[in-house]
């Protein structure tokens, strides 16, 4: 598509307006083309390299998050331990840091040691 850009054409054949429509849908054009011709350049290029990240990726992840659970529970176990040990002794339980005390209390009223995670 060809610029519409000399004085000539514009007071001839368009108003301003249509000639300032007609230039933003050139370089919408030229955007669009230049925006299809990157995609292209990316779907054929890295995908198989970019793929094989990704699932290592996805594997180290899938590690990380597993050992992360287990430490919760851990943590949710002992701490759930503690509280009944400290519940079957007569002592007054306090509520652990960063927990209040209805969390401490719904933790002493539990009937099981397991917790939900």
């Amino acid at each position: 598509m060809t610029h519409l850009s000399t004085q000539q054409h514009h007071t001839v054949l368009f108003s301003k307006i249509e000639h300032d429509v007609l230039f933003e849908y050139e370089k919408l054009a030229a955007n669009v083309e230049q925006m299809k011709d990157l995609v292209t350049t990316m779907n054929t290029a890295d995908v198989p390299i970019l793929n094989e990240k990704l699932r290592s990726l996805e594997k180290k992840m899938g590690v990380v998050y597993t050992l992360f659970k287990a430490s919760v529970y851990s943590l949710v176990t002992a701490a759930a331990a503690a509280a009944q040990h400290q519940q079957e002794a007569g002592e007054i339980v306090e509520p652990a840091e960063g927990t209040s005390r209805t969390d401490n209390d719904n933790l002493q009223n539990s009937t099981t040691n397991r917790p939900v995670i």
